[in-house]
């Protein structure tokens, strides 16, 4: 049934415009029969002339490529940037397609390609092609975080008048990566407690054993601390004395849970989880620059993955691709006992009762992160005679206003925190972001 009203649209394929041209034509037409006017019979002739040259030279250039392209299906490549790109960055998209290279006069054949991101969030790429061999560096730009893809991009045709126009969808698979924008600082005031002792996370120093004294072993000693260089270099076994103690280094877990919150409005759900996914993102990219190790569990993964500072990528792919999710699921955690969780969640949250329970069945340590929503003021534009009438897209000029209590919100996030640092949850920290 689709294929066969796509088919029906190129057929009949006059625009809005067209469809006025035409009606008007055949208006001319009725009235030059009915008052026998001369004038009136060839101004309509010159009309339909017009309309069927546009209609029909549009069909028969639409069968032309689209026959063209089924005999070469290596005719269209496209390259996206490989490492992805970040929200409102300019990027570069390059372009090879091959037409017929004879083209109708009076027509126009246009490219487009659209990517969307969970139904909310599209990247056009879209320029205009010639007879023969189009190649071309297409800039554009996207403006939210998210993994886009697409099956198909497009081929419009269309006259210079705009009476006509319709569409050859042709299959391609392309997928491109927006990351979120992580702002890296040097500073990271985070105390945690482990082993009943408060330290500040920092990479592990390896002390030097040249600096430690030794001794001769005797039999009896702690073999483990026998200094194994000093015995390959003078062939007599010596133990290792005065070595440096350290407090117990827990490995650091991040969680981020993007289930469902019914507090959170429908107008602002998807910013908010971009708003909750940067600060995360953010503290643990300082805590990787800073040469911590981390574990990362986000959705979609059937395990916890092992972070470092030469990961950077990874860790902007996975952010990326982070969505709302309607139910929780239990998450598998890494097989480490001393390990502190940061969890990041939206007040209300449907899994975040559930993901605490598990982690504190585990005996881990945690902390909790909620985001808060900054509403900006919108702008109201200055509506004018010429924005109403001439510009098409009106919503390129206007900010969607969204109607949001932060009162409220505060509010329900110090409901949040006061009922997860209480018993039975006993946690300790609860931050707002």
């Amino acid at each position: 049934m689709k294929g066969l009203k796509s088919l029906a649209r190129n057929i009949f394929c006059f625009s809005i415009q067209g469809t006025v041209f035409f009606l008007f034509s055949v208006f001319v037409l009725a009235a030059g029969i009915l008052r026998v006017d001369l004038a009136a019979l060839l101004w309509a002739s010159g009309f339909f002339l017009v309309t069927g040259y546009t209609w029909l030279g549009n069909n028969l250039l639409r069968i032309i490529i689209k026959r063209y392209l089924a005999r070469q299906p290596d005719c269209i490549n496209i390259k996206l940037p490989d490492h992805g790109i970040y929200p409102g960055e300019d990027a570069q998209a390059y372009l090879t397609l091959k037409l017929p290279s004879f083209m109708l006069p009076g027509f126009l054949t246009r490219f487009s390609l659209k990517m969307v991101w969970q139904d909310y969030a599209s990247c056009n790429i879209e320029t205009m092609l010639s007879a023969g061999e189009t190649s071309r560096i297409i800039t554009f730009a996207a403006s939210l975080r998210g993994e886009y893809n697409t099956g198909a991009c497009y081929i419009l045709i269309k006259d210079y008048l705009g009476l006509t126009k319709s569409v050859i969808n042709l299959p391609l698979k392309v997928q491109l990566n927006v990351y979120p924008v992580l702002i890296s600082s040097s500073h990271t005031p985070l105390k945690l407690e482990v082993s009943g002792a408060d330290i500040e996370y920092s990479p592990r120093k390896k002390t030097s054993e040249e600096l430690l004294e030794i001794r001769k072993y005797y039999p009896g000693d702690d073999v483990r601390k026998i200094n194994w260089k000093a015995y390959a270099r003078l062939s007599e076994l010596f133990l290792r004395i005065g070595e440096e103690t350290t407090l117990p280094e827990a490995k650091l877990l991040f969680i981020i849970d993007p289930t469902h919150s019914p507090f959170v409005p429908d107008a602002v759900r998807n910013a908010y989880l971009d708003i909750l996914v940067e600060h995360a993102g953010s503290l643990l990219l300082s805590l990787l620059n800073r040469g911590v190790d981390i574990w990362l569990l986000v959705p979609g993964y059937k395990k916890a993955e092992a972070l470092s500072a030469e990961k950077r990528e990874l860790l902007l792919n996975r952010l990326s691709r982070i969505r709302w999710q309607k139910t929780y699921h239990t998450i598998p955690l890494p097989p480490y006992k001393n390990l502190y969780a940061f969890v990041f969640s939206s007040p209300g949250s449907l899994g975040l009762e559930p993901l605490v329970r598990q982690l504190k069945k585990t005996g881990l340590k945690l902390s909790l992160f909620f985001p808060s929503w900054q509403q900006a003021q919108p702008a109201v534009p200055e509506l004018t005679l010429k924005h109403l009438l001439f510009l098409s897209d009106r919503s390129k000029h206007r900010q969607l206003s969204v109607n949001f209590d932060q009162d409220w919100f505060f509010k329900l996030y110090r409901t949040e925190a006061g009922k997860f640092r209480g018993a039975p949850w006993r946690i300790n920290h609860v931050y707002q972001v």
